[in-house]
């Protein structure tokens, strides 16, 4: 399964896995670099390859609204909690960090980055 990254004449797509996130996340041999465009791009150093995601925000649990767009981003990852199936695996990011989260409520509203099979 490849990084996450739109490809468009995939014939098979689907979330991406806590593995699949952590291929991307620096280091080693990877670097991040805030946009202007308000996301971050990552960079693969060895192929130069880049993927890049805005930071589109996410659904507040307590009302609903859209929160911190512009500011953040929030992807999940198929792969669920360990200890509650209620919970899942996440990607953070903003300009000063990026992490893999888990056992986030799989009820905030975060998007979805799908991988397609090459």
């Amino acid at each position: 399964m490849s990084p996450p990254a739109a490809k468009t004449n995939a014939k098979i797509s689907e979330m991406p896995t806590k593995r699949n996130f952590m291929s991307i996340i620096p280091p080693p041999m990877k670097i991040f670099s805030p946009e202007v465009t308000n996301g971050i791009k990552f960079t693969d150093m060895a192929s130069g390859k880049s993927i890049f995601f805005p930071a589109v925000g996410c659904r507040s649990i307590f009302d609903g609204a859209l929160i911190v767009v512009s500011s953040y981003g929030y992807y999940w990852s198929s792969t669920p909690s360990d200890s509650d199936s209620r919970r899942a695996n996440r990607l953070a990011l903003c300009i000063n960090y990026v992490n893999l989260y888990h056992n986030t409520f799989r009820k905030q509203g975060f998007s979805i980055r799908c991988v397609a099979d090459r």
